[in-house]
């Protein structure tokens, strides 16, 4: 279960690679993206393996999109992202996150859509678009292996000698997933126009909190650690 594997700030910064210098100069640049749509980072707080998927994402879409965009999508998605990750950890194959950039050519207005897909099932994108956002076209799609992440991190924390053996996510349909994912439902889905980016990002982070407590069981995400699960090395 995903409340198993809490992690400190340092763990999750050594899991992603990242030094403490960088991850100054990543916030002050607006660059962080943690798993739930949250972009707060303190010491005092604990994380998940989620929070290093999502901030390992953020390095992958960046590629595409520069650092600061793709932050923005990663908490704008938040839901989406979480429901990838569910399917990458119980899914027969791998599961992609994918963002597509789209425009309504009657007058140029720009819009993005983030959704699950399988390498197999990249094709039916076009579908979903027309029925997510008709009159849109498909500018770009860009599609990141969410499980080569899910093994980064494996990797990273093994190398450590911290212990993220158990799923990050629960099952996409079980009970403890739908009671995670509980509050997300009060916000809308499908197609975000550009210039609502961070209207959405907003509404996010309004629920954020509610679902990192129901991710986490229930635990203190502040103060002492419960009921340590992992030593570094």
């Amino acid at each position: 279960m995903l409340q198993q594997q809490i992690m400190t700030k340092t763990e999750l910064l050594r899991t992603t690679c990242r030094s403490v210098e960088a991850w100054k100069s990543m916030q002050r640049r607006g660059e962080i993206a943690l798993a739930f749509g949250d972009c707060r980072a303190s010491a005092s707080r604990w994380y998940t393996p989620v929070d290093a998927v999502a901030i390992l994402l953020v390095l992958e879409l960046a590629k595409t999109y520069g650092a600061g965009v793709a932050a923005s999508f990663a908490r704008a998605f938040a839901d989406t992202l979480l429901n990838v990750i569910a399917e990458a950890e119980h899914g027969p194959i791998d599961a992609l996150f994918v963002m597509v950039d789209l425009i309504r050519e009657a007058d140029g207005t720009r819009g993005h859509l983030a959704c699950g897909a399988h390498a197999a099932s990249l094709a039916m994108i076009g579908a979903e678009v027309a029925n997510l956002a008709p009159g849109y076209t498909i500018e770009r799609v860009t599609a990141i292996n969410v499980n080569q992440i899910t093994r980064t991190v494996r990797a990273n924390a093994a190398r450590l000698g911290v212990d993220l053996s158990g799923p990050f996510m629960p099952a996409p349909g079980s009970t403890e997933f739908t009671e995670i994912m509980a509050p997300f439902a009060e916000l809308p889905t499908g197609m975000v126009e550009a210039s609502a980016r961070r209207k959405r990002e907003s509404a996010i982070r309004r629920v954020s909190e509610r679902v990192r407590q129901r991710a986490m069981g229930g635990r203190i995400i502040h103060g002492q650690r419960k009921q340590p699960q992992m030593q570094v090395a």
